[in-house]
């Protein structure tokens, strides 16, 4: 059996006498799927935290690929329901958006951004590449506010 991508082993976190995560275990493959759903308060956003490692859980361990998050880095991220995407951008842009702000340097940009044009277009790809990986491949070139409240209908 494979290392799971992502694991919660007995997680529980609480702020002062407030517990808001109480032995927490969980194990998400590489590729799967899954979805926190629970009533404001539960203890979404905190297990959010921790599996992001900006908020350590006071007991248990979350690991990424067999390795322990006590921090956050650039292996493990979270993309927030709102205010994550830029609205004058597809899909497929702003994917590869934070492409090109990860592999290349604002002087670059600035001053010779015609020699970037070939690691642009890899960039395309690659946006490509990510879409359908989760199932969005049909809405690369859908806007967020063309997809949100039935997206799936509308890109079917």
């Amino acid at each position: 059996m494979s290392t799971p991508a992502l694991e919660i082993i007995d997680v529980s976190h609480h702020y002062g006498n407030n517990r808001v995560l109480h032995h927490v275990n969980l194990q998400i493959a590489a590729g799967q799927v899954v979805a926190v759903v629970g009533p404001s308060g539960c203890g979404k956003s905190t297990l959010l935290k921790a599996i992001l490692g900006t908020h350590p859980p006071s007991s248990g361990r979350v690991l990424a690929d067999g390795q322990e998050i006590r921090s956050p880095s650039r292996h493990v991220g979270i993309v927030y329901q709102n205010y994550a995407l830029y609205d004058f951008l597809t899909a497929r842009e702003n994917v590869a958006f934070g492409l090109k702000l990860d592999q290349t340097t604002l002087m670059q940009r600035i001053f010779v951004p015609w020699t970037l044009r070939k690691k642009w277009q890899a960039h395309r790809q690659l946006a490509d590449d990510f879409l359908v990986k989760v199932g969005l491949e049909k809405a690369g070139n859908l806007y967020p506010g063309q997809m949100s409240g039935g997206m799936r209908q509308r890109v079917a």
